[in-house]
């Protein structure tokens, strides 16, 4: 992403602009994404995360290290952005994707499998 991109997303996100940001997180390009997310703040990965349509959450979900990733299977509950969404209407709400109970698993699935990798690559103590 270029800084420009970066730094609308930030403007974005300081401005409550959730449907400008569901249409730049429609547009962005993940790869990029996955590369400038250690920058942003916990509570906004969620909400980027949460704007992702399903099958590009998912996608983006297998970019990220497994640090990101456990971080983002912790926030998977659509109560985790309680403090963004207390203050939205109904159409405001329904901008963020509650991924299904399926992706849940998918993702723990995929977050024990890196584990694993870590693990052998390491080797034995």
């Amino acid at each position: 992403m270029t800084s420009q991109e970066l730094a609308l997303i930030d403007q974005l996100l300081e401005n409550k602009d959730y449907a400008g940001l569901e249409q730049l997180m429609t547009d962005a390009g993940l790869v990029e994404l996955a590369q400038a997310w250690p920058r942003f703040k916990p509570l906004d990965k969620l909400i980027l995360f949460k704007l992702l349509d399903a099958a590009r959450a998912m996608e983006f979900y297998g970019l990220l290290p497994f640090k990101e990733k456990y971080y983002l299977l912790c926030g998977f509950p659509l109560n985790s952005i309680a403090p963004v969404l207390e203050n939205l209407d109904a159409a405001g709400r329904r901008r963020f994707v509650q991924l299904p109970r399926e992706f849940y698993d998918r993702m723990f699935r995929q977050l024990v499998s890196d584990r694993l990798e870590m693990t052998v690559s390491v080797g034995p103590n």
